[in-house]
């Protein structure tokens, strides 16, 4: 992919972040791609993880985030990269209107749009797009916070399928009243594919036995992670409470002193 966003380089990721995060956008397109404003819809489960793991890489996210900052430039959007068949067509398309150009409100698309204008380094840039599309999917994010994260802190080498697809179960057993009619089928897929998903993320390696990366965070992945996961929960004043904390990958006694010393030189 020739994306900004894709491309390696050396910027901080919090140039160009600062106060363009906090000021209000003009509204974007009603474009097929796009999904502007999402803080009054109510979160839903699905397993939309079984679209994202399927892609082959994680180009099309990227050049989709950049096609939404062309739109809201007044540009045409870069044409999407092709897919095997009509029908997988329409399910990409789905996905990134749902999970990748989905914004909770102007910040958070500001903060992304932002992101895409610098170019980041990869592990930067891999962090906070997984921040995001978790920002965007209820079972990603569970899955992630529950599950992913758990093991990661705990000390575990790795994470098996097993591990994905028991939490789904027991998920779906304790909430009948949803009526999650999912089959064995695409319960194994969301094992698959979210394994896939974080292995593609560079957080699982991508052999058979999905070992877990050493992920160690910038200060400037840690700030960004401060604004989304304020936009996640506004009302949540103590940021070590917060629902996404788990995936800063940090013991939460490390994070408090690694913010305690950001604060002290301004980060």
């Amino acid at each position: 992919s020739g994306s900004r966003f894709s491309n390696g380089g050396n910027r901080p990721l919090h140039q160009g972040i600062g106060a363009s995060c906090l000021i209000a956008a003009t509204p974007l397109e009603d474009h097929p791609r796009m999904n502007n404003v999402l803080l009054s819809r109510p979160e839903k489960y699905d397993t939309v993880i079984n679209v994202i793991g399927g892609l082959e890489n994680l180009g099309i996210i990227f050049d989709s985030l950049e096609a939404c900052l062309s739109i809201q430039n007044g540009n045409e959007a870069a044409p999407m990269a092709n897919l095997r068949t009509e029908e997988s067509s329409g399910r990409v398309e789905r996905m990134l209107k749902a999970v990748v150009n989905a914004f909770r409100n102007d910040n958070h698309r500001d903060l992304i749009s932002s992101l895409i204008k610098s170019q980041v380094p990869a592990q930067d840039r891999e962090i906070v797009l997984f921040w995001h599309l978790a920002l965007n999917n209820r079972l990603l994010r569970e899955i992630s916070t529950r599950v992913l994260a758990k093991a990661y802190l705990s000390g575990r080498g790795g994470l098996r399928k097993d591990d994905i697809v028991g939490y789904v179960k027991d998920f779906l057993g304790r909430n009948e009243s949803l009526k999650l009619d999912w089959s064995e089928t695409t319960i194994d897929r969301l094992g698959s594919k979210y394994l896939n998903l974080m292995s593609k993320l560079n957080l699982l390696s991508g052999g058979r036995t999905k070992s877990f990366h050493a992920i160690r965070l910038s200060g400037e992945a840690i700030t960004i992670f401060l604004y989304l996961s304020s936009i996640h929960q506004p009302e949540q004043r103590n940021i070590l409470a917060h629902e996404l904390v788990p995936l800063c990958f940090i013991p939460p006694d490390d994070l408090a002193a690694r913010l305690k010393k950001l604060s002290t030189r301004g980060a």
